[in-house]
């Protein structure tokens, strides 16, 4: 007759009659384990099916990795970055700090929850799509903003402005959105 253990799935030979009391691999004690209709097999051999298929009473348990590419990684830090940007400063004038409209913000949050999804699910081709919409959406809001400081008279900034954090935060996430879209990985084996 064979005794499966419950622990390591060892399956030990006996005559009947004469059960064993500790399994030969592991060496625990029968006797002392409660083995429930619903229990799981902890085997130490991840690779080893037989711990669970010869074990009817056991369910097999089944691990699912969260194995993110480098290019969901850097897409979904440029969706952060993009979001971190849109709430701060884009410029500093004697009038105060320069923000985005509400619109602009909504739109722009919209669009990075919306290319972190595709991050996610790996959908570059639509990722290149909403990384160019961004870039022109962020390009043109700076120079609208740019374009409200020019004297119109002279050509000249009627003001002291100053970039702030903010734009910058705003360009790192193009670039790297603009990376996770148009870099291909699949090509190189390392």
């Amino acid at each position: 007759m064979i005794k499966t253990c419950p622990k390591c799935g060892f399956q030990n030979n006996y005559q009947e009659g004469y059960e064993p009391e500790e399994c030969k691999k592991c060496r625990i004690i029968f006797s002392k384990i409660k083995i429930r209709p619903d229990a799981e097999i902890e085997s130490n051999n991840y690779n080893s099916k037989s711990a669970v298929s010869s074990n009817p009473q056991a369910t097999e348990r089944t691990y699912i990795p969260l194995e993110l590419e480098a290019r969901q990684i850097i897409g979904i830090s440029g969706s952060f970055a993009l979001i971190a940007g849109i709430f701060s400063p884009l410029a500093y004038s004697p009038q105060g700090h320069v923000l985005l409209s509400p619109e602009n913000i909504l739109i722009f949050l919209a669009l990075a929850l919306i290319s972190c999804r595709f991050c996610l699910i790996k959908n570059y081709a639509t990722l290149r799509y909403t990384s160019l919409t961004i870039l022109l959406l962020l390009s043109g809001n700076i120079l609208l903003h740019l374009l409200i400081f020019i004297d119109s008279k002279t050509g000249t900034m009627s003001e002291e402005l100053q970039f702030g954090w903010g734009c910058g935060l705003l360009i790192i996430s193009i670039i790297l959105l603009s990376i996770a879209a148009f870099y291909n990985t699949s090509d190189y084996k390392g």
